[in-house]
């Protein structure tokens, strides 16, 4: 899900592409420009490939965003779709993460307050891939526990 800062549907390439890098400058601080849109014919894309490669997921993960209200329409098709953060730092963690998809439907749903988000509704195929070393991951699951502890008063 992509939610996006708008409640209307992008009307061109350039301003998806504008509208999804704010979206993901919201949660990530990036190391340079994230998305490229390649546009066959507006709404139906080429590609869409963000790169999270060296951004800073900060020390405390984002909140989850808003869920989808009311009906889904149809939004973008994407003959490519790829995502990578190689890495992403995560709360100093560093996780490598790939996300492939071929012939991908996003619908357009909007969450409470009216603002647009991009659901997956279909892949003709896709593939996620996440790496991350036993010491990163020590050390996430360590900085969670502290965070959920410190809420209840408690110092891990």
């Amino acid at each position: 899900m992509f939610p996006l800062p708008s409640p209307t549907f992008p009307p061109d390439s350039e301003t998806l592409r504008a509208a999804l890098e704010e979206s993901l400058a919201r949660v990530v601080r990036p190391a340079g420009p994230m998305v490229t849109v390649e546009d066959a014919i507006y709404p139906k894309l080429t590609a869409i490939r963000v790169s999270l490669d060296g951004a800073t997921a900060g020390e405390l993960p984002p909140a989850p965003p808003q869920p989808a209200v009311g009906a889904v329409e149809p939004g973008l098709e994407v003959e490519n779709f790829t995502v990578t953060g190689r890495p992403i730092l995560i709360q100093r963690a560093r996780v490598d993460l790939t996300c492939t998809a071929r012939d991908v439907r996003l619908g357009q749903g909007r969450d409470q307050d009216g603002n647009l988000l991009l659901l997956l509704q279909e892949a003709a195929e896709g593939k996620v891939e996440v790496a991350i070393a036993l010491s990163d991951l020590e050390a996430l699951v360590l900085a969670g526990a502290k965070a959920e502890a410190a809420r209840q008063g408690v110092t891990v």
